[in-house]
């Protein structure tokens, strides 16, 4: 997120998607009020799922998940990355049918 201030002094924040691997721009969503799910949405929820408060991913790139828990997991990367997990975000996954 970028966040900025008009010169009358309404503040906005704009978001960038863009994928890490290609650095191609996949979308820009600029708002008074962007969360994470903002993120997923933006991206499209078949390709874009959030792990944690800090984190969105490809869902092609997921390597394997693990859970760490009752509620908290870890989601693996093919390349190796590791990631927080959420129970909110392991709730999406089963949702979109990952899990």
């Amino acid at each position: 997120f970028v966040a900025d201030q008009l010169q009358d002094g309404i503040r906005f924040r704009s978001l960038t998607v863009v994928d890490v691997y290609t650095q191609e721009a996949v979308a820009i969503e600029v708002g008074r009020s962007l969360k994470g799910d903002d993120v997923v949405r933006t991206s499209g929820e078949k390709i874009a799922w959030s792990t944690h408060r800090s984190a969105v991913v490809n869902l092609d790139r997921i390597g394997e998940i693990y859970r760490d828990g009752v509620a908290d997991g870890t989601v693996v990367l093919k390349d190796g990355s590791k990631l927080k997990m959420s129970r909110a975000g392991r709730q999406k996954l089963v949702e979109i049918g990952k899990v």
